[in-house]
């Protein structure tokens, strides 16, 4: 069966784009696994809150599933 992989990214300020992480993650998914099915994920939250993000939150609740 098809692996199923969350990936997980977070910038600190809207400046940033999580897309390159979430590029980069993608490729290590694809070149480790055999046809996964890629789940991404990401936040933009600054380096001072200690909240976790909503998207964390939903990556979290999602591989509870």
């Amino acid at each position: 069966s098809m692996p199923e992989i969350g990936i997980y990214a977070r910038v600190s300020t809207t400046d940033q784009d999580p897309e390159r992480q979430l590029n980069e993650l993608r490729e290590f998914v694809e070149n480790t696994y055999d046809e996964p099915a890629i789940h991404a994920y990401a936040d933009i939250i600054s380096g001072t809150e200690t909240d976790r993000g909503e998207e964390y939150q939903r990556l979290r609740s999602d591989i509870e599933d």
